[in-house]
């Protein structure tokens, strides 16, 4: 009879109440299930309660990388994540437009009656036959590119600074409060 392997379930709680992980990524890394966790943070009462945390933990840390000199003054600091912030925004923003071309190339493919090429082999020939998309399947596709038009406008909005970072802290708190707990 083969020897069962412990479970460690002390690390899988700690895991478990960063929020990171699924339970699934979670059960996969531990070798458990994910009804297991589920079961088992109920009987402990876990909760994803250190997600927030983390977070800011993590907007902290790459505020400091940004500035190798421990004796940079709050000015240094802010030009350095705002020149690194700058960069990746730029980033962003060319992704997005990328993105909203091909959602245009997709909307007008749709517009214009667009086929469904058959291809089969009768005799030895090869046949090949167009049919046009039916109407179901044309809704579907406008529907799926609609949950990616979503998304896109909320990465922009996002790229743009439109929004604040999500738990009602803006960049310039994060900053702010990094500055002051040196």
């Amino acid at each position: 009879m083969a020897k069962r392997k412990s479970i460690d379930w002390e690390s899988i709680g700690n895991e478990y109440r960063t929020g990171q992980l699924s339970n699934v990524a979670i059960g996969k890394i531990h070798g458990v299930s994910e009804g297991a966790i589920r079961k088992k943070a109920k009987e402990y009462g876990w909760e994803k309660d250190l997600s927030k945390q983390v977070r800011e933990k993590v907007r902290e840390k790459l505020v400091r990388s940004q500035v190798r000199n421990k004796n940079a003054n709050p000015e240094e600091i802010v030009e350095a994540a705002s020149n690194r912030g700058v960069k990746i925004i730029k980033l962003h923003r060319k992704d997005i437009h990328n993105l909203k071309a091909e959602e245009q190339k997709i909307l007008k493919e749709l517009g214009e009656s667009p086929t469904r090429l058959w291809v089969g082999q009768y005799q030895g020939k090869i046949i090949t036959k167009a049919f046009a998309i039916p109407v179901t399947d044309r809704a579907q596709a406008l529907n799926n590119l609609a949950n990616v038009q979503h998304k896109r406008i909320q990465l922009e909005r996002q790229a743009w600074n439109l929004n604040d970072t999500g738990d009602g802290e803006t960049i310039e708190d994060v900053l702010r409060r990094v500055m002051s707990n040196g």
